[in-house]
């Protein structure tokens, strides 16, 4: 009796390993659908991170490029902030010492100084005044790569060669060629989603194309349950889609 009731104990936990195995491929097996979804499509704004001029335009408007790809050189070469010390300690030296000489010159002509205290203040004005004019002397050549900061398509700031740029003005933006979607699915699906997953997405503006796509992250999960970033494999530069417009993610079967 208690060797059936074990054997039948056995059978059954047996079976419900089974079970469970078909259950977890089933699970693993099967599309996933979003809770809810919205596009990311920002503009990467390009900054210019010295005075300078625009001395080569590597792209033309509209070009593709690549994040890291050179798009323009400045020659900065004459920028006070990059050949002199400080450009205002500079000049207040430099008045100083006119100053200190003036006031010797003026002196020796009404005899209160000698010859050769004169002579020392002229030694000295020289001196310094060679000095500070060494401190912001022209320098050779000195030319700063910028790069895209993105995949995508190139748009200057209405700039050409020749034109001065300044510290921190916009260059221009690197329009994203592919689109990405961030998508929340259930909590439940934590360690059904990879990265490199599959998936396909529809944006909501236009219903009639199904695009392919990937996981390219995953984030930690919040109120809105696991957050993931899908990246489109389509070019969607044409499309007319913002931030937050909504869209459709579904995780294909493994």
């Amino acid at each position: 009796m208690i060797k059936k009731i074990i054997f039948s104990v056995i059978g059954l936990l047996v079976i419900l390993e089974l079970l469970f195995a078909v259950y977890k491929h089933i699970e693993l097996n099967k599309e996933i659908e979003t809770v809810s979804a919205s596009v990311i499509n920002e503009n990467e704004e390009i900054i210019a991170a010295d005075n300078g001029i625009i001395k080569e335009l590597k792209f033309k408007n509209f070009d593709k490029v690549q994040e890291g790809d050179i798009i323009a050189e400045i020659d900065i070469t004459n920028q006070p902030e990059t050949n002199c010390i400080n450009q205002e300690e500079i000049s207040s030296a430099d008045q100083k010492a006119v100053k200190e000489y003036e006031n010797a010159a003026i002196m020796y002509k009404d005899g209160v100084i000698s010859k050769e205290e004169y002579d020392n203040s002229l030694k000295q004005y020289k001196t310094e005044t060679a000095n500070n004019n060494a401190k912001c002397k022209p320098a050779n050549e000195i030319i700063k790569s910028i790069h895209a900061n993105a995949n995508g398509v190139i748009l200057y700031a209405d700039l050409k060669e020749g034109d001065t740029v300044k510290y921190d003005s916009s260059i221009g933006i690197v329009n994203p060629e592919n689109a990405a979607v961030k998508a929340y699915f259930s909590p439940k699906y934590k360690n059904r989603i990879k990265v490199g997953d599959k998936a396909k997405i529809s944006i909501v503006k236009y219903p009639e194309k199904i695009y392919s796509g990937e996981v390219v992250s995953k984030d930690k999960i919040d109120i809105n349950g696991q957050a993931i970033i899908v990246r489109v494999n389509e070019d969607t530069k044409d499309l007319n889609i913002k931030n937050g417009d909504g869209a459709i993610v579904t995780l294909l079967k493994k």
